[in-house]
């Protein structure tokens, strides 16, 4: 008996250690790359390598889920040309950009295993 509780405890505390997490985080985190003309292929974002063709730089943008408008804002790119968006997780969205160059609707996404970087937001000239 000593012998099984020992073993369930040394399981408990490694899974502790290790930092696996016991629930799923309840918000993500989307990095989100506007262009016009050049992109670049991407999932996980990297603040230091990943780079866009629109640094600071201000859009509109608006989230909806479900026909419901989830937020909408102002924002502007860094350095990098990302801008930041946080949302529930779990969840399907289409994410508008609109700025100078243009405007794109595109279907995003907060599921585990889903791109956190957003680079195929390829804006088209508004007619």
């Amino acid at each position: 008996m000593f012998a099984v509780v020992f073993i369930a405890v040394g399981y408990f505390l490694g899974y502790l250690i290790l930092g696996v997490p016991s629930t799923p985080p309840t918000k993500a985190t989307l990095y989100i790359a506007p262009y016009s003309t050049t992109t670049h292929p991407c999932f996980t974002h990297n603040k230091e390598s990943c780079k866009a063709e629109n640094p600071n730089t201000q859009f509109k943008y608006k989230v909806v889920s479900n026909g419901e408008l989830v937020m909408e804002d102002t924002t502007s790119t860094d350095k990098n040309g990302f801008f930041e968006i946080v949302l529930d997780s779990g969840s399907f969205y289409w994410l508008t950009v609109e700025g100078d160059k243009g405007i794109s609707s595109v279907p995003i996404s907060t599921h585990i295993g889903y791109a956190d970087c957003i680079t195929y937001v390829h804006l088209q000239s508004r007619k």
